[in-house]
């Protein structure tokens, strides 16, 4: 029976970080316009919606980065305001600096949410396929009471919009 009542077993439990990069057309922050299907040398914007969530803990210098493909162009309107999402030019990368991410987002409280719009011109190499829109994004942050570091990857957000209910299946695939 040695040891017990010796000191106090204590568990630090690891935050679960959740992220969430789903694309949007017809639904979201922002009226987009051009046709659906996408069609070959005419714009087609849409919306790319992120989503945290953290379980346990708080964390603390939370940020998303993803990339823009060449044949996507940043369109300069994100949402909400309070929200800071970056583009450089330079390297296509696009950035929210989430920043303090409040233990029980996305469980007693709303997840945290930012969007931003892109557009994109099919070429003819794009005929039957469902292009890229935004890169795999990486979240990453610290567990402010475990102290680790967290990311959380998606994959990358094409053409098949999925997460938008409004939007067909026969509409994902360009067209000539």
């Amino acid at each position: 029976r040695g040891g017990e009542g010796k000191g106090s077993a204590s568990v630090n439990v690891v935050t679960q970080l959740g992220f969430v990069s789903r694309g949007l057309q017809k639904s979201g922050a922002f009226p987009n316009t051009g046709p659906l299907p996408p069609r070959v040398s005419e714009e087609t914007t849409y919306t790319i919606s992120w989503s945290l969530t953290s379980s346990a803990n708080d964390m603390e210098g939370v940020s998303v980065r993803a990339s823009l493909p060449a044949n996507v162009q940043w369109r300069n309107a994100t949402a909400p305001a309070g929200e800071h999402i970056t583009y450089d030019p330079d390297t296509r990368e696009v950035v929210w600096d989430a920043g303090f991410v409040v233990a029980g987002t996305g469980y007693a409280r709303p997840a945290r949410e930012a969007s931003f719009q892109v557009s994109l011109v099919p070429g003819v190499s794009d005929v039957g396929d469902e292009p890229v829109l935004v890169s795999a994004a990486m979240a990453a942050g610290q567990d402010t009471f475990t102290g680790f570091r967290i990311e959380q990857k998606s994959a990358a957000v094409t053409t098949r919009v999925l997460s938008d209910p409004e939007v067909q299946n026969n509409e994902y695939e360009v067209v000539q």
